[in-house]
Order: structure tokens, then C-alpha cells, then sequence
């Protein structure tokens, strides 16, 4: 136990920080995956469209929507943002949403 000041913290055992960095890790891979097959279907591509677009396979597409895969590469996240026509930094947001008055607005979700 650490004592700073008058309040008592006790420090994370390995296994509580190794849980933690799992969950992180999980919801970050369903929020890639969550982007991409909002970002597919705005496009009103396929799972086979997208393949086509980005050279990335369609096993792949489909691992990634469903958080099935732990480490994607660079260079396939790369080939799905040049497909969306974007930057891989931006990769990570929810697309903008056009709305009824000309102008876009960010995906709530």
C-alpha cells in the first residue's frame, strides 16, 4: 500500500492491470470494427466491395467488423482508410453524417 498524503491507494496486482489492458484492448478492436462497417455500409459497399477497393481480403474485412482480430497491421488499416478515401488517423472516428440542410454532422455512436 502507498500512502500520499492522508488517503491510503493501493497499487493494481499484475493480473487486475492485465485485465484492464485486455478490456482496453477489446473495445478498442470493437470500435475499429464498428468504423469500418459504418463506414462500409454509408458507402453501400459489401463486404466483397470493400475487399475489392481496399486489396484487403474479405476474411480479413469481416475478422476486423467483428473484433475478431487482436493486431491489425498498419498497412491493412492504411488500405481501408485510402479506401474510404481518408487519413488512418481519422480511421478511428465515426463518419459525418450528412444531414436534411446540406451540411454534415459527426455519428453520435
Amino acid at each position: 500500500m502507498h500512502v500520499k498524503g492522508d488517503k491510503a491507494m493501493t497499487w493494481t496486482s499484475a493480473s487486475e492491470t492485465a485485465r484492464f489492458r485486455a478490456a482496453m484492448e477489446e473495445q478498442q478492436r470493437e470500435r475499429l470494427g464498428a468504423v469500418i462497417k459504418q463506414r462500409r455500409d454509408y458507402k453501400g459497399w459489401t463486404e466483397a466491395r470493400l475487399a475489392q477497393e481496399s486489396g484487403v481480403s474479405i476474411e480479413t474485412i469481416s475478422r476486423l467488423e467483428n473484433a475478431k482480430t487482436e493486431n491489425p497491421r498498419d498497412h491493412t488499416i492504411s488500405s481501408l482508410a485510402a479506401a474510404f478515401e481518408m487519413t488512418q488517423r481519422r480511421a478511428g472516428r465515426p463518419p459525418a453524417i450528412p444531414s436534411g440542410d446540406g451540411r454534415t454532422h459527426p455519428d453520435p455512436a
